[in-house]
């Protein structure tokens, strides 16, 4: 019987993502969930609450505000409150956060080329095609999938 390995794979991918980012973590003084977020911010800047993070990144509120904490006091996170919704604050990038922002694109562009290193660009589109095909599925069995905040 053939198996999907499709948890195998994420668990890996999971782990090489996190040993290929810690370095970059350590260099600019933060834990991977705070840059997680950074990142996330840097990527979404229209999803900048804390439920925005927590429900997108899929992180628990607790682990969530943990890290937006760290990054506002690491100087890489501003905090305001929303202009029409003063209960809600936003959050965005400083300055101080775009090399760090960089160098984790480039990385994410060396470590993306170095998984998809034996596939032929046929082969890549095929996987992007099936890759959405399969999350739509999932999507639509698990409508609820996203972590609640």
């Amino acid at each position: 019987m053939r198996m999907l390995k499709l948890p195998e794979i994420g668990i890996k991918l999971v782990r090489l993502h996190d040993k290929i980012f810690a370095p970059l973590a350590k260099k600019y003084e933060i834990n991977q969930s705070t840059m997680g977020v950074i990142i996330f911010i840097a990527d979404h800047p229209s999803m900048n609450t804390a439920r925005d993070i927590c429900r997108e990144h899929m992180l628990k509120s607790a682990i969530a505000s943990v890290a937006i904490e760290n990054a506002i006091q690491s100087g890489y996170l501003r905090r305001e409150p929303d202009k029409n919704d003063r209960r809600i604050q936003r959050l965005y990038i400083t300055k101080k956060a775009l090399p760090l922002i960089d160098e984790s694109r480039r990385r994410h562009e060396e470590f993306e080329a170095m998984i998809l290193s034996d596939m032929t660009d046929d082969e890549i589109e095929t996987y992007i095609e099936l890759s959405e095909k399969l999350l739509k599925r999932i999507n639509s069995l698990d409508p609820g999938g996203k972590q609640k905040c």
